[in-house]
């Protein structure tokens, strides 16, 4: 009778180790299907915004049984690479063949704009002798003399100071200009996602507020010089900025 128990109890012991083996092996499996998912739909993403030949891929992080986080580098900007991955909105990383535990679509995310609005900053500001170009700091703060931001999303933001609306112009002139310069060197800028070139003018201030008890005020102005999308771009007259400019800047 006692080998009969043994026995039994082997045989579940044995069942039980099956189980989670099995468990295991296919949860492996799935994870490894989903990866290598998640890499072709990476692959069909970028050969449909840059072309198949315009770009190497590399594995950087492993989120492993999640995800991979890969490196990108165009071969026309090899000084920028970005990343790219495959997630859930706002880029949560989670197990991609459980979506219906949230929900929720996989997304690929990157941003190439960011590390090549940056370098291209860089090169503009290096051309024509700009001095401190960059500055990675809230948007809006005060500032000495006017500089130039490269954001996230393709955003770029010329950072001035002026007392007048006249005395705009020639910053307007500027930001006209960096907009050729990205349109002839950095077309990738320009192309698919495009972006966007706004000024803010610090010492302008708009109808209707009031500074605060510091004596600092609330809100800038601002306004867009430019805007692509599609290998097309548009540069807002200086006569339509001006117009605006003074419809809700207060004493003009």
């Amino acid at each position: 009778m006692n080998n009969v128990f043994e026995k039994m109890r082997r045989n579940r012991i044995g069942t039980v180790i099956g189980s989670i083996l099995l468990v295991a092996v296919l949860f492996f499996g799935c994870a490894c299907r989903e990866i290598s998912r998640d890499r072709d739909a990476i692959i069909c993403a970028l050969n449909n915004e840059f072309g198949s030949d315009a770009y190497t891929l590399v594995p950087e992080n492993y989120f492993f049984p999640f995800n991979i986080q890969y490196v990108v580098t165009l071969h026309a900007y090899p000084e920028a690479p970005f990343t790219i991955w495959r997630g859930y909105s706002g880029g949560r990383v989670v197990p991609p063949f459980l979506p219906w535990l949230i929900g929720e679509e996989e997304h690929i995310y990157y941003d190439y704009r960011r590390p090549i609005g940056e370098l291209a900053v860089a090169d503009y500001c290096a051309t024509y002798q700009i001095p401190n170009p960059v500055v990675h700091g809230l948007r809006g703060g005060d500032v000495e003399e006017h500089h130039l931001n490269a954001w996230n999303n393709g955003i770029f933001e010329f950072q001035v100071n002026a007392s007048s609306v006249a005395e705009v112009e020639p910053y307007y002139r500027e930001a006209a200009g960096f907009a050729r310069f990205l349109e002839a060197k950095y077309p990738v800028l320009v192309n698919g996602r495009g972006s966007t070139i706004d000024v803010t003018v610090i010492g302008l201030h708009l109808k209707g507020y009031s500074p605060n008890a510091d004596g600092r005020w609330p809100w800038h102005t601002e306004f867009t010089v430019y805007e692509s999308r599609n290998g097309t771009g548009v540069i807002e007259s200086w006569e339509t900025v001006r117009a605006e400019l003074l419809m809700k800047v207060a004493g003009e």
